[in-house]
């Protein structure tokens, strides 16, 4: 596509390409090397088109859109500018790659192991796309969490040419609820890196259903992923690993409070409709959802605006006194839960 947006008429066919070079591919993730030339990865299927194994794939295209020939000579089936990586397990799901100074191309993804468990995969090719000899074992690498499935989603180098890669843990494999971000970060050799929480693996849990889609690495070396999540009071947009610097994650906090007051004082109002509608009834009700609002009104007419210029003071460098104010707006929470939970209780004893 061309910078205006238009279709670029010297790409493919018209500026779209449809290219199958295996069975049952699936594309995830593009890269474009220095020269030009666009890498591709995604999943494959075995060559017997039965679906019962599916690998790493990697396809390299010239500029143009054709297929670089040059890759992966003698690749499967005889297929030139496709790198198949078998992991030899059940299934091989690739999910994203980069490229280093080497021009090495690094894909993370899961491995679905003979014995069902899903664990973390890296490999890393040479720049014609065979297998790196000197990365893990045979250009290739996993990592298990115990007792958990791991899919990686997201793969970056930081300035020592480590590779951090993000996704996410499933606690319980019966239980999608259960998920939470992991970080894994290996040395250019492919091997887990004991100085990254004492055996290269970090796990952050927002809650529930929390799961990292990409991860990027700054100029000094701190981890920023992104994904989603949930919790009781709010979703986390992103996190660090590595002391992501306070105005950012404040500006996240912020962004995260502000779409949540909304969606309570739209709650809130329809509690106290509710409960105004039946009030005869449920006077005692109607009093607690009546606090309900208040607790909301508060929040948001009062805490919300102190604190968003507290965020403003800090991102523009300043150092705002102490205050109390964290602690009124977790108050405030805290007595919203349990008004919430004694007016469920009349709603029961009412049955």
């Amino acid at each position: 596509m061309l910078a205006a947006g238009s279709l670029d008429g010297s790409f493919g066919n018209g500026g779209v390409l449809i290219s199958q070079l295996g069975f049952n591919e699936d594309g995830y993730s593009v890269a474009v090397q220095a020269d030009g030339k666009i890498l591709i990865a995604g999943t494959v299927g075995d060559s017997a088109g039965t679906g019962n194994s599916r690998n790493f794939g990697v396809a390299r295209f010239n500029s143009d859109g054709t297929l670089d020939t040059t890759f992966s000579v003698g690749g499967v089936d005889g297929v030139n500018g496709l790198a198949v990586v078998d992991f030899h397990a059940r299934e091989d799901l690739a999910r994203d790659l980069v490229v280093d100074a080497s021009g090495r191309i690094v894909v993370a993804g899961a491995v679905r192991t003979a014995t069902g468990q899903q664990v973390a995969g890296v490999a890393r090719l040479d720049s014609t796309g065979q297998l790196d000899p000197t990365f893990g074992s045979g250009g290739k690498t996993t990592t298990a969490v115990p007792f958990a499935d791991v899919e990686l989603r997201g793969v970056a180098l930081d300035s020592s040419g480590n590779i951090v890669a993000a996704g996410r843990v499933q606690l319980d494999p019966f239980d999608s609820s259960t998920t939470q971000f992991v970080v894994m970060r290996y040395d250019s050799q492919g091997i887990a890196d004991s100085t990254f929480d004492g055996d290269g693996v970090v796990v952050t849990d927002f809650g529930w259903r929390d799961e990292a889609y990409d991860v990027a690495v700054q100029s000094d070396d701190k981890i920023v992923v992104v994904g989603s999540g949930s919790t009781a009071l709010a979703t986390p947009i992103k996190f660090v690993v590595q002391d992501l610097s306070l105005p950012v994650a404040l500006q996240v906090g912020q962004a995260t409070f502000a779409a949540f007051a909304r969606i309570e004082w739209l709650l809130a109002s329809a509690l106290v409709v509710a409960a105004a509608l039946n009030w005869r009834s449920r006077r005692f009700a109607l009093t607690l959802s009546l606090l309900v609002a208040l607790a909301v009104i508060a929040q948001a007419v009062w805490l919300l605006p102190i604190l968003d210029a507290r965020v403003a003071a800090i991102v523009a460098g300043e150092t705002p006194p102490a205050s109390s104010h964290h602690g009124y707006y977790a108050t405030l929470e805290a007595l919203k839960a349990l008004l919430l939970g004694l007016i469920a209780l009349l709603g029961l004893r009412t049955r």
